[in-house]
């Protein structure tokens, strides 16, 4: 049972998780109350089953295609989006100062 991974949403605004640098969508909510979450990449068919907030099956190896981003730039791109989202009243161009920090941490990130 794995319990890293970290909510995210797609880019419609779907409920989504991020794993191994992978981004996986709500397909479908089974009757047993587990979730299960597809690969976004439209002709991946990897996938996990998600209950109680704990992976109980996972089939995520050997995607067809790249991790989208790193897990760090992944998670900033999803604060950035909550913080606007959650603020509406604060102009946006405050917000480019993360756009920075998202630079920044790609940048260190291709140094290692």
């Amino acid at each position: 049972m794995d319990t890293k991974f970290a909510w995210s949403t797609t880019k419609k605004g779907e409920q989504a998780i991020l794993y191994n640098n992978y981004l996986y969508h709500l397909k479908r909510e089974n009757k047993n109350t587990s979730s299960l979450y597809v690969c976004t990449f439209k002709s991946c068919s990897r996938s996990i089953t998600l209950k109680n907030n704990v992976i109980i099956k996972s089939n995520d190896e050997n995607h067809n295609h790249e991790p989208k981003l790193s897990e760090n730039v992944q998670r900033v791109f999803c604060g950035l989006k909550r913080r606007v989202l959650d603020d509406v009243d604060q102009p946006i161009t405050i917000s480019h100062r993360y756009i920075y920090i998202i630079k920044d941490t790609k940048d260190s990130s291709d140094e290692e």
